[in-house]
């Protein structure tokens, strides 16, 4: 009996895996379970009760930028809030191109924090085609941000814009009605895009790099993203 029980239950458990972005444990506990069959016969029955710590998000929102110190870590952690708060079962995450581990600068810490976020643990780590395929909606900061994650995953065209450009296309098609796929409506907000639409640095497109310069322009920044995250929230998800 054994064998024909930890078969089918093997199949259940990689069918659960399969289904978790990430799966820190999954274990089974089986339940015997006494029944009398039609003919009066006597049947041990055994069933799978599941204990998982997976984690399965409906959402994933990739936000990416030069060096992840500064506008993805800000857009990612102002887009968690806001779905949070309309409980939006989601992840918003970011990444750059430069290599990872370095601390976001001070004055991002502190105009950060003004704005309610705790940023000071924040790390930054490299983009990688991974992050891109996995993610529901690729969000750069720049048009030279999308041109890099769809250089990783080429497939991924359609579900990568600026922020600017994917509320601005937002406004022009309209919100996405409740029921309807993310995917579907991303794919109403790509229709008519070119490749050739990436090339260059645009305002229209850009959100602008404070780096370097004075804590104001941080601050700008901050208040910037805030609104345009809000604004994406709400034609994709509803009130925010």
């Amino acid at each position: 009996m054994r064998a024909e029980i930890d078969q089918p239950v093997r199949a259940a458990a990689a069918s659960r895996v399969a289904r978790c972005r990430s799966v820190r444990e999954i274990w089974v506990r089986r339940i015997p379970q006494v029944c009398i069959t039609a003919n009066g016969a006597l049947r041990l029955t055994v069933h799978p009760v599941w204990y998982t710590t997976c984690s399965v998000a409906t959402t994933r929102i990739l936000f990416v930028c030069t060096g992840n110190q500064c506008r993805s870590p800000v857009a990612a952690a102002l887009a968690a809030r806001r779905l949070s708060s309309i409980g939006v079962d989601g992840d918003a995450v970011s990444a750059g191109l430069l290599d990872g581990g370095s601390r976001p600068p001070p004055e991002v810490v502190t105009a950060a924090r003004e704005a309610g976020l705790d940023l000071a643990g924040h790390r930054s780590r490299r983009l990688t085609e991974t992050d891109v395929s996995q993610a529901d909606l690729v969000v750069g900061m720049a048009r030279e941000h999308v041109r890099e994650a769809v250089m990783l995953d080429p497939t991924a065209f359609s579900k990568t814009f600026s922020l600017r450009e994917v509320v601005r296309r937002a406004g022009l098609v309209g919100a996405r009605r409740s029921g309807d796929p993310l995917e579907e409506w991303l794919a109403d907000l790509h229709r008519g895009r070119r490749a050739t639409d990436l090339l260059g640095a645009s305002a229209d497109d850009d959100v602008a790099d404070p780096m370097g310069g004075p804590i104001a322009g941080y601050r700008s920044m901050v208040a910037d993203v805030d609104g345009l995250v809000g604004r994406l929230v709400v034609a994709a998800w509803g009130l925010a």
